[in-house]
């Protein structure tokens, strides 16, 4: 098997850190995504409009890198979340406690977003993480993925 590395977001195989002198990126921007789980229109149409700036591992730049993360709820969205790993399935929030060791201060009725839905917050559908050392370039990249968002009807935050 050949693995094309083209076709691999840049997130999964290298994160961001490079180099011993650059380490981190300056600038990031974590966009959260609810999409209409009745329909799978929106979701689609965003997902295409996005892959064009998603980061592959061939084309990794530290000025600016697009990733793209789901949770089972929002990959759910596109018919495709029966085959998965338990831990995908569950979820951090069902497995917080018992594997995580997420307890008081760091337990799931504590954080601010999660892949589960508690009480009137509905779970997280999707993530797009923005990085690199041009802060200008992260944020112009984040406004446009927030507005690719909006035009479709998906909840961004």
């Amino acid at each position: 098997m050949t693995l094309r590395f083209d076709n691999i977001q840049s997130e999964i195989l290298k994160g961001y850190q490079r180099t011993d002198h650059d380490p981190m990126p300056r600038a990031a921007v974590y966009l959260l995504f609810w999409f209409d789980l009745t329909g799978t229109h929106a979701a689609r149409e965003l997902i295409a409009a996005l892959l064009p700036r998603v980061t592959s591992c061939t084309r990794w730049t530290p000025e600016l890198t697009v990733n793209l993360g789901f949770t089972h709820l929002g990959w759910s969205a596109f018919g495709r979340a029966d085959s998965f790993d338990e831990a995908f399935t569950k979820g951090m929030d069902a497995r917080a406690e018992s594997v995580l060791f997420d307890l008081g201060d760091a337990a799931p009725d504590q954080w601010e977003f999660s892949d589960g839905s508690r009480g009137a917050q509905p779970g997280v559908h999707a993530l797009a993480m923005i990085q690199g050392s041009d802060p200008a370039a992260v944020d112009q990249a984040a406004r446009e993925i927030r507005a690719a968002a909006e035009a479709l009807g998906v909840t961004c935050r």
